[in-house]
């Protein structure tokens, strides 16, 4: 039963239900000037009469008309003839409170996808509806309601771009797509490309947001759409690595992830049970589904992580297309091997050796259909045997065959291994020589030589000369092994100027043998013998040509520094024969 009253507007408050507290300022003006044009109609200008019902207390609940409300109460500030409204009152349930309220929302041109979505969702918490129950109701698809609430699962920051307009509602469903893929952080990523202003619209920023979080996939590809024949046999082992890059800890269970139910989750996919949200309450629920559809793949286009945008399908988990595709190519090679009739290698075949496709004795090997040969995998096979039309199988020998090819190859090897070692010995040899030879021409010029020819410097008895002239000469020269450069030119801070003068005349001596004769004669030959007598021969001639006098004992010291010297290339030899 209903009937029109007129009602004071200080007895009427807003539906409860009512999913948006937005007032359209502009709508509510036009509604208060309609009223005052046609003040004498008999519902005091309304040309609707909104319905309420009278709730306890006297007050009576608008279901629908809160901006004709709004405006009588314009109009009553002005004039007292509106300060009450015409009412339909009737006795109505919440139910029916929230259906009136919806539909006359849903008649407004102006209704924000989301406060749709808002209702959609308030309507099936709040009363129990199904999404089918809610569609008959609204004259909607079950389709369009579905896609509709989850606009909901849009950031708080992306619903009120929608709200405002700044975001159109096809735009709002192409975040959906992010979201599906890759949650809130990839919408996240879209926002903030919009907000850099990197992209001229939403759409852009939304395919490129897309691109970063998920991969491409190949819609033609076998694996794609395969279902009862999936196999799942080959699927590799998800790991605890897999598993801590999926799941979080949902909310009220603490912050990142759950590290202490990796090993329970990886114990119940071992043993085939079904992971249920009950038994895992503390982790996010999507991960959960994540990994249900690790654990069990289903065609790709029925997965709740595909989507679709401008006629391109993107995959929200990299990790299961990885294992699809691995479980695939084993199917397939297998495949490939049964058709040939060679088995695919197993760990319990043991040791193998691969085949050549260029050797004529593995051809004959293949061609006579050893049962000693086995495909294995391979990245990249350039050429294969006859028949075998794949580069990612390799032929490889195990058993009898193996162990006699494997017997050869040893042989062959440590063949190779002795020359090889033998060249390196003959090697090592030679340069030991090198050094004991550098060591004594070096030894032999600043013992011997570097005395004499440092009175040819008498006449310099300035140090700051004599130190001039060595870095003009060679500022590192070359000393014999244990002398330290620098501790040799440092010593002459705790000489007697004297002393100092002699050592440094000394070292200017030997610096200026060790450029212009040492270093030719360290040029060594590997047959060089008498290498100290030679040195000692050229040392002769240039004392002559710089009128130095050397001792007459000088060419006895080289005998003996010779003979030294052909001692310690002696001991070597008897090194390289044992051996």
């Amino acid at each position: 039963m209903s009937d029109i009253q007129l009602v004071p507007l200080t007895q009427i408050v807003f539906n409860r239900f009512q999913q948006s507290d937005a007032k359209n300022e502009a709508k509510i003006l036009e509604i208060a000037s309609s009223i005052n044009q046609h003040r004498d109609n008999g519902t005091k200008g309304l040309l609707q009469v909104p319905t309420a019902r009278l709730l306890e207390g006297g007050k009576y609940e608008l279901a629908f008309g809160h901006h004709r409300f709004m405006a009588f109460q314009i109009a009553a500030a002005a004039d007292s003839f509106f300060s009450e409204m015409p009412l339909i009152v009737r006795e109505l349930s919440d139910l029916e409170m929230f259906e009136l309220m919806a539909i006359e929302n849903f008649h407004r041109r102006d209704i924000s996808p989301i406060e749709e979505a808002k209702t959609f969702h308030s309507y099936m918490e709040t009363f129990g509806k199904t999404s089918v129950e809610t569609a008959q109701k609204f004259e909607k698809t079950e389709e369009y309601v579905r896609a509709s609430i989850r606009l909901l699962n849009l950031p708080e920051n992306v619903q009120l771009m929608v709200t405002s307009g700044a975001m159109t509602k096809t735009d709002a469903r192409d975040m959906l797509v992010l979201e599906k893929v890759g949650g809130a952080d990839l919408v996240a990523k879209a926002v903030e490309a919009l907000d850099d202003e990197d992209f001229d619209s939403p759409k852009e920023a939304i395919s490129y947001a897309l691109r970063q979080g998920s991969e491409w996939l190949d819609k033609n590809a076998a694996w794609f759409s395969a279902s009862k024949n999936f196999p799942r046999k080959h699927l590799p082992a998800l790991t605890a690595k897999d598993l801590e890059d999926i799941v979080h800890y949902a909310d009220g269970y603490g912050e990142g992830k759950p590290i202490n139910v990796i090993k329970d989750l990886l114990t119940l996919i071992a043993s085939g049970m079904e992971i249920t949200d009950e038994a895992f309450p503390q982790i996010n629920p999507n991960d959960l589904e994540r990994l249900r559809v690790l654990v069990n793949p289903i065609p790709c286009e029925k997965c709740p992580f595909h989507a679709v945008l401008d006629g391109y399908h993107y995959c929200g988990m990299p990790l299961c297309k990885d294992r699809k595709q691995f479980a695939w190519n084993k199917k397939t090679l297998e495949s490939i091997a049964s058709k040939v009739g060679v088995p695919m290698y197993r760990k319990e075949d043991g040791g193998y050796l691969g085949l050549s496709p260029y050797d004529e004795k593995d051809k004959k090997l293949w061609a006579d259909g050893s049962p000693d040969l086995r495909l294995k995998e391979a990245k990249y096979q350039y050429n294969n045997f006859d028949g075998l039309n794949t580069t990612d199988l390799a032929v490889v020998v195990v058993g009898e065959t193996f162990e006699k090819r494997k017997a050869a190859a040893d042989k062959k090897n440590a063949k190779a291994d002795a020359t090889a070692t033998s060249e390196r010995e003959a090697r090592d040899l030679i340069e030991k020589q090198r050094q004991l030879k550098i060591t004594t021409i070096l030894q032999f010029s600043w013992v011997v030589a570097s005395p004499e020819f440092a009175s040819m410097l008498d006449g310099i008895t300035s140090l700051e000369v004599l130190k001039f002239m060595l870095a003009e000469i060679n500022q590192n020269p070359d000393f014999p092994e244990g002398m330290d450069p620098d501790e040799v030119l440092k010593d002459l801070d705790c000489m007697k100027r004297a002393d100092a003068l002699k050592h440094m005349r000394r070292v200017l001596a030997y610096a200026m043998l060790e450029i212009y004769l040492i270093r030719n004669d360290l040029e060594l030959s590997e047959d060089e013998k008498k290498i100290v007598m030679k040195h000692a021969k050229t040392l002769a001639q240039i004392a002559d040509t710089w009128e130095v006098k050397l001792p007459k004992n000088f060419m006895t010291e080289a005998e003996a520094y010779q003979a030294e010297l052909d001692s310690a290339l002696k001991e070597l030899e008897p090194q390289k024969a044992k051996k």
